[in-house]
């Protein structure tokens, strides 16, 4: 019996500028990339067996366009700090190409926060569904401080920071995989023959 092919994606963060905000969003991205390569065996949301991923870093919206449009391993964009109109521009190339893409949202100056939840009681998760009320193509939202806070802040909070992007990550590249996945489990479109 033929083997999974394995499979190793592109996640591509366009992050404009270099400094702490840059370095810190890599520190995060990377760290969530690492446990879903790793940590196939444990519940929750992972990457399937044959499936890794790893990070490329763009500048800008132009660096972006040829990687979607030359290569065929990028399975998740996450676009932060855009003007709007490349924003829209790039999630537009993205969706013509079956590329789930996640846009960073500005935080709040002063964020009101809830008080934290006992650590003995398990958190709970508020989900909203609202009614789309344009055509515009579909993004996953997070705030810009999960990628740009810096590190160094309550271990829990940042684990929180992670596990978001963990979501994200785990929700785009598998999207992307099994929309791009033939209908033998053996091979994968456009493939002849066997793995």
């Amino acid at each position: 019996m033929s083997q999974l092919k394995n499979v190793e994606y592109t996640v591509v963060l366009v992050f404009p500028g270099f400094g702490e905000g840059r370095d810190h969003a890599e520190q995060i991205v990377e760290e969530a990339l690492h446990h879903l390569n790793t940590e196939k065996d444990e519940p929750g949301m992972r990457f399937a067996q044959n499936v890794t991923a790893q990070l490329e870093i763009v500048t800008d919206a132009e660096q972006a366009q040829p990687k979607l449009e030359t290569q065929d391993d990028v399975a998740t964009m996450i676009l932060h700090d855009l003007a709007d109109e490349e924003t829209a521009a790039l999630t537009q190339a993205c969706a013509d190409k079956g590329v789930p893409v996640c846009h960073t949202l500005p935080a709040d100056d002063s964020p009101w926060k809830e008080p934290r939840s006992s650590r003995d009681k398990p958190r709970e998760w508020k989900l909203v569904f609202r009614k789309r009320t344009n055509k515009e193509p579909l993004a996953h939202k997070i705030l810009e401080t999960t990628l740009t806070a810096p590190l160094d802040e309550d271990p829990e909070e940042l684990m929180d920071r992670v596990g978001q992007l963990i979501c994200v990550l785990a929700l785009g590249v598998m999207e992307y995989h099994w929309t791009h996945y033939s209908a033998s489990p053996y091979r994968w479109k456009g493939q002849t023959g066997s793995s």
